[in-house]
């Protein structure tokens, strides 16, 4: 009887180590969703409305992206520098052959609802999270989360490169991806 109720625990332990690390912070980040908000007191936010950002000197730059909008400039997101880019909207036909956002390490990225489609990107993708970057897919502070959708992004040759993540870099989905993402 021991025996039989060692094994017993034993199974049970293994299967509950088997759940995935993202179900569990799919779980908490639904749960606690004042967890980005809590730290930026303080902190400097430019909001714009349809427009790419022409810098990101800000803490925190917020995006909301209704209509469709052409990418400008590369925007690299640095240590202690936050981009939300959020919406109903699109991201597309960017000509440019180069990356849209880049996320350094120590930056965060929040890509929520919005839809990153059809742009001529450099090698790097059209979305790249180097080593120590953060990436939320959903916005985790809103109690209405939703998934990007970051499809059809290629480079000159017209080899697909969508999101580029590094090892090294975290990210967390927080709302279910029932839109494409092209991870490379």
């Amino acid at each position: 009887m021991k025996k039989r109720l060692l094994s017993w625990l034993l199974v049970l332990t293994m299967v509950t180590s088997l759940i995935p690390s993202t179900l569990v912070t799919t779980a908490f980040a639904a749960d606690n969703t004042s967890v980005q908000a809590s730290g930026q007191a303080g902190k400097t936010t430019v909001k714009l409305t349809n427009d790419w950002p022409s810098n990101l000197s800000a803490d925190i730059t917020d995006v909301t992206v209704n209509g469709t909008i052409g990418p400008g400039r590369t925007l690299t997101v640095g240590s202690g520098k936050t981009l939300i880019l959020h919406g109903s909207g699109y991201i597309s036909n960017g000509t440019a052959n180069q990356t849209l956002v880049i996320v350094e390490d120590g930056g965060h990225l929040v890509l929520d609802e919005v839809t990153i489609q059809n742009n001529k990107v450099s090698s790097d993708g059209a979305i790249c999270v180097k080593s120590g970057g953060l990436l939320d897919l959903g916005y985790n502070d809103q109690s209405s989360r939703h998934a990007p959708s970051i499809t059809g992004n290629t480079t000159t040759a017209n080899a697909a490169k969508n999101l580029v993540i590094a090892d090294g870099a975290t990210v967390r989905l927080n709302a279910e991806a029932t839109k494409k993402i092209g991870i490379y």
